[in-house]
This record gives C-alpha cells, sequence and structure tokens, in this order.
C-alpha cells in the first residue's frame, strides 16, 4: 500500500514537472513571436530578426526610408534592464558634422558612440539639464530641436550626414521578477505605434526643415 502511494505520488510529481514545462514552452514561444511581430502593426516592407531575438524592420513615411531596431540592454548598475527603441531617418542629411545629444549618458550605451566624438557642444537653453551634446567638429545646436529630448524616455538624438536618429526607452523589465529572479524578460505587451508613428513624422519634419 505505502509502495503505491510513493508511485502515485512520483507519478503526480511527474505529470505536475511535465505541465510547468509545456506551459513554460509555450510561453517561451509566444515571447518569441512578440518579438519577432514587434512591428507587424506598422505594416513595414521588410522584417528580421535580430540575434537578440528582436525584430528590425524597414518602411517608408512620408515618402522617406526609415529603420526601427529594438536593443535589449542590461549592462546599465542598479538599474533594471531596459529595451531601447532606434528610430533611423536613413536619408543623406546636408550637413557635414555627426552631433549627438544624450539624456543622462553613462558612457555604458550600447547603441551609442557619443563619448567617442571629439568636441563638446554647448546646448541652447530649452533642452533638459541632464542633456549633453558631442559632435565630430565645433558646431552650433538648434534651440527647435528641444522638444525632441523633453520626452523623459527619450535618451539619444543624432544628426548625421548619414541620417537622423532618436533613440527612446520602449520598455523596462519588471523589477519584481528582475529582483528575484534576475530575469530580463520584457512584458509581453504591443508597441505604442501611434507614439512611434509621431516620432518619425517629427524626424520627417526636421529632415525637411532648412539648416
Amino acid at each position: 500500500m505505502t509502495q503505491a502511494l510513493l508511485i502515485l505520488a512520483a507519478l503526480g510529481l511527474l505529470w505536475s514537472l511535465a505541465r510547468s514545462l509545456r506551459s513554460a514552452r509555450k510561453a517561451s514561444l509566444a515571447l518569441a513571436r512578440a518579438r519577432r511581430g514587434y512591428f507587424d502593426a506598422l505594416s513595414p516592407r521588410l522584417t528580421r530578426v535580430m540575434p537578440s531575438g528582436f525584430a528590425r524592420a524597414s518602411l517608408t513615411r512620408h515618402g522617406l526610408r526609415f529603420d526601427l531596431q529594438l536593443i535589449p540592454d542590461a549592462l546599465a548598475i542598479r538599474k533594471l534592464p531596459c529595451l531601447w527603441l532606434m528610430i533611423t531617418l536613413t536619408e543623406a542629411q546636408n550637413r557635414r558634422t555627426e552631433t549627438r545629444i544624450m539624456a543622462r549618458a553613462s558612457g555604458l550605451e550600447p547603441f551609442s558612440h557619443f563619448a567617442d566624438l571629439s568636441h563638446e557642444a554647448a546646448l541652447p537653453p530649452g533642452f533638459p539639464p541632464d542633456c549633453t551634446a558631442r559632435s565630430t567638429e565645433p558646431t552650433l545646436i538648434p534651440a527647435t530641436l528641444a522638444p525632441l529630448m523633453a520626452d523623459p524616455r527619450a535618451k539619444e538624438l543624432t544628426l548625421s550626414p548619414q541620417g537622423l536618429r532618436l533613440v527612446v526607452l520602449a520598455e523596462e523589465a519588471p523589477r519584481s521578477a528582475y529582483l528575484l529572479f534576475r530575469e530580463a524578460q520584457f512584458p509581453n505587451l504591443p508597441p505604442d505605434t501611434a507614439r512611434i508613428e509621431a516620432l518619425m513624422t517629427t524626424l520627417s519634419q526636421w529632415h525637411e526643415s532648412p539648416r
């Protein structure tokens, strides 16, 4: 009788374990699909899956070419892992210098070589106090760029001969899961497509504005 109960208990444990593994597998597949299809609602003309598992998309808005990329970042010390969204207008610009404006620069940003630019640039009034700027040559930064960095989720604005880029915070890892299990899994939520569209429109307007 005791042996039979032990066998039943072992079978119950195995069944529970198999069920947990199936559930974890299902959740993992759903998360992978969500990452691959992150930009699907924007109807991109081309989507690639990066080694991180996140999508990278090419699309056209306002007659201009854009590249959208997601960069997971777990390098920052004493901060939650985050997911950066890079919105790049890949049209050539009528400018000689590369200028980067960074909010809360730490030197650990995986998407930027901000610190490598040779000249520090002064920011005009209107920019948040935690913003700094650097460029490849001495340059003046228009005050009209300040609203792009006013959003607390904005991280970096790049103006270069090759295009324009805005990096913004897309998501942060849930605090509880990260503190308890050190899991940098981002919530399985659809992106704010209206926000992405608005940022692409803003970059388009800057591209068309006089230098």
